[in-house]
């Protein structure tokens, strides 16, 4: 990389940034995915990618996580919640010794 002249502040490119899968290149403005390099574990900040657009380099600068969930345990229950709306148990059958000792033997 050259050395900026003396006195003259150096002026950088711009920084383009968007969500994983449509971050516009800097040079044509097309979105670029990133979420295979990402799955890959390539994704990281001096990482180099070509523009699968227009073909020139673009250098990965900043990855910011937009959205951390922390969770726990609750402390106010212990173990599995109990099911609102439990599986209906099969219908018994009542044999037919059953019904004539509830009912007696019918007549002949």
């Amino acid at each position: 990389m050259p050395r900026p002249l003396p006195g003259k502040p150096q002026q950088l490119p711009p920084v383009t940034q968007g969500p994983i899968h449509r971050v516009p290149c800097p040079h044509c403005g097309q979105p670029e995915d990133f979420r295979a390099l990402n799955d890959q574990q390539l994704l990281d900040t001096g990482h180099q990618v070509v523009c699968e657009h227009c073909g020139y380099s673009m250098e990965v600068v900043g990855i910011q996580d937009v959205k951390v969930v922390s969770v726990r345990k609750d402390p106010r229950t212990h173990g599995r919640p109990r099911d609102p709306n439990p599986p209906a148990q099969p219908a018994r059958t009542v044999g037919a010794g059953m019904v004539n000792r509830l009912l007696g033997r019918g007549r002949r």
